[in-house]
């Protein structure tokens, strides 16, 4: 509990939250708040693991971001790199060798499925930075339609640029070639 918080924190770790609650509803029955799916769960864990400079000191540190899609990356690496900015020029956070947006590109990749915005917005993430996902067996799955999916999403994008995303850049991180 808080214990362990204030002795990570005192060695500078950066401790993570809960991308999920559970509930009960009025009828008692179990109802799962999952926020994984939308991605809501991630930025302030991977936020701070950046902010806090755990990218920077562990620049081969690679970080997969699973069950969340991408399309809100663009927003959030902007909004990471504003806030860094004004930090930095109030004299707060930890000093970083580059803009949070870059250790973004360099460390963290991310998954799509059924995420029509991640690859409209592929080039402002970096289409180096996503990887594909079927999900299989949650809910936010596409199985067993994923071939037809990503037939759709990737409809007019370059050749070379599916092939990344469905492909070679899963197998470059997870080191499956």
């Amino acid at each position: 509990g808080a214990g362990f918080r204030r002795q990570a924190g005192a060695h500078g770790a950066v401790v993570g939250t809960k991308a999920s609650t559970r509930t009960v509803t009025r009828n008692r029955q179990p109802e799962t708040n999952d926020r994984r799916s939308t991605g809501l769960g991630v930025p302030t864990p991977v936020g701070q693991m950046v902010l806090s400079g755990v990218l920077d000191r562990f620049p081969k540190l690679k970080v997969g971001m699973v069950e969340t899609g991408v399309g809100w990356i663009p927003f959030w690496t902007e909004q990471m790199d504003r806030v860094y900015t004004h930090q930095r020029w109030a004299g707060d956070g930890y000093p970083l060798k580059l803009m949070p947006s870059d250790y973004f590109r360099r460390q963290i990749k991310g998954t799509i499925q059924l995420d029509g915005a991640g690859v409209r917005y592929r080039e402002a993430i970096g289409v180096e930075n996503i990887m594909f996902s079927s999900d299989f067996p949650h809910a936010t799955c596409d199985w067993p339609n994923s071939r037809q999916w990503m037939h759709f999403l990737m409809h007019g994008v370059p050749e070379d640029e599916q092939e990344k995303m469905l492909y070679s850049n899963g197998a470059e991180f997870y080191r499956a070639d």
